[in-house]
């Protein structure tokens, strides 16, 4: 519970800095994202951990740490729904959108290294363009159907 609790504490007050330091929709999705990819490619151990232990925490302690997890996802949603009432955002599918937006995020530490050939703010930052294409494109090709 301790790490989840870490992992939780960093992320709340984290995630509404960088968000609250964006001057629009664009600048406050695109922080919220750099900052979700930065937290998972620096803290990867307590990321991994926080990812994998959750399935053995029970009772009030899950409870918990799914509502806080739930307060990032929602930060998350309500960056993009505030570009949708700007016109900054097109997708039909804010809900998808902000879950694969989070899922590509927590997903880093499964594969990331510090040493390899892109460093955490260029990725951090070509994450941020994924997240931006994600939530202004969102109509699947004819093909892709």
């Amino acid at each position: 519970m301790a790490i989840l609790d870490l992992a939780m504490t960093e992320l709340h007050w984290r995630i509404p800095a960088a968000r609250d330091e964006g001057l629009d929709a664009v600048g406050q999705l695109t922080n919220i994202v750099e900052a979700l990819a930065l937290f998972h490619t620096y803290r990867t151990e307590l990321a991994l951990l926080g990812a994998s232990e959750m399935r053995a925490i029970e009772g009030p302690d899950r409870t918990r740490i799914v509502d806080l997890r739930n307060d990032i996802q929602h930060m998350l949603d309500r960056a993009i729904a505030a570009g949708i009432r700007a016109g900054e955002f097109s997708t039909p599918y804010p809900h998808e959108a902000g879950r694969a937006i989070a899922t590509m995020c927590t997903a880093l530490p499964q594969w990331f290294r510090a040493h390899g050939p892109v460093s955490r703010q260029q990725l951090a930052a070509e994450y941020a363009g994924f997240a931006l294409d994600i939530v202004r494109g969102g109509r699947a090709h004819p093909s892709a159907g």
